[in-house]
């Protein structure tokens, strides 16, 4: 699988790494009987290319091990939708000009909340993996691919803008990692 629509697909699980990014995997919902429980989607095996994130070469993201899953609870009163992200998440990363890689377990947890305006905020502990394709930030930001390790917020606004809304903790910049 090399696209960037799977590539966004996995980035919502990923922000979650972002990879973090934002589609996210599991998009079901809850009925007024409860909360629904669904697997994420990606399997060992599942790769995908993100051209465009670290500057002068393309990065193959590998998925390792996925025993992650969602929970989905109804919209509460406001329209609000909660989900929650957790479980065992494992990739690499690869520098597909130089074969560098790097494995990390980036499993968060997280929780998702999908607004009635049409906005998406994002909390993640732990690690994740978050990547940002380029003008995904705004116009003219560049694309970045790093593994935060701590305390992430995002916010995406209704057009598909994120914002780092908070950052607490360590950050590793894969691009850097990986780079020549």
């Amino acid at each position: 699988m090399r696209s960037r629509g799977i590539a966004e697909k996995v980035g919502r699980t990923l922000l979650r790494s972002l990879f973090l990014a934002a589609l996210i995997l599991a998009g079901g919902t809850a009925s007024a009987g409860g909360p629904v429980r669904e697997f994420t989607g990606l399997v060992p095996g599942d790769n995908f290319d993100l051209d465009g994130v670290c500057d002068g070469f393309v990065v193959n993201i590998l998925i390792v091990t996925n025993n992650e899953y969602t929970i989905t609870f109804a919209p509460d009163a406001s329209g609000t939708t909660r989900q929650l992200v957790q479980g065992r998440f494992i990739v690499t990363f690869t520098n597909l000009e130089t074969g560098r890689s790097a494995t990390r377990n980036v499993s968060g947890p997280g929780e998702y909340r999908y607004l009635a305006d049409g906005s998406v905020d994002f909390r993640g502990s732990g690690r994740w993996a978050i990547f940002f394709f380029p003008g995904m930030r705004g116009e003219g930001t560049p694309g970045a691919l790093f593994v935060n390790n701590g305390l992430i917020v995002l916010h995406t606004d209704p057009d598909g803008i994120q914002s780092v809304v908070e950052q607490v903790g360590s950050q590793e910049d894969l691009c850097a990692t990986l780079g020549p």
